[in-house]
């Protein structure tokens, strides 16, 4: 259904998979990552958004697939959680490998536990998703994001979301 009304439309839509997931969990059964990669192989006209604490296995299974289908692979926008500095230095070395075969990447900064400097991987962060902790005794969530300074968000304001 999405996929026809972008069609008609003549745009192309987004689609946040398993927000609330991990697609590369390694206890989710290869047959449930197998199942997505063939409807994204069915929306032509859908980009499928795929967020992951574990960037080096997403790294393994994206470069399988792009080696059966490349065109396809094309459409999914991949995106690490970095909650927090240490986070993201450790998983944002991943970006640059999938940056290489043209996707586009993101930062999911949610939530945000402290400060984060993206400035390090500029070159392969296309978009940037901010968001706090909720529920009683949460972090001060926008004491946090006032702490960093504008030069270290690498995107244009217009592809940071909060």
């Amino acid at each position: 259904m999405w996929d026809r009304e972008a069609g008609k439309a003549g745009e192309r839509r987004k689609v946040f998979c398993a927000s609330l997931a991990d697609v590369f969990d390694p206890e989710a059964p290869d047959q449930w990552r197998s199942d997505l990669f063939s409807l994204i192989e069915q929306t032509s006209n859908l980009d499928w958004l795929l967020l992951t604490k574990r960037p080096e296995l997403g790294i393994e299974q994206l470069g399988i697939w792009q080696n059966v289908n490349p065109e396809a692979a094309r459409a999914i926008w991949f995106g690490i959680s970095a909650e927090d500095q240490e986070r993201f230095d450790q998983r944002a070395e991943y970006l640059t490998d999938i940056r290489l075969a043209e996707n586009i990447t993101f930062v999911s900064a949610e939530p945000l536990l402290g400060t984060i400097n993206l400035v390090s991987h500029r070159q392969y962060i296309d978009w940037v998703i901010c968001g706090g902790e909720s529920g009683p005794g949460s972090e001060a969530y926008a004491e946090i994001l006032g702490a960093i300074p504008p030069d270290a968000v690498p995107v244009p304001r217009d592809s940071v979301f909060l």
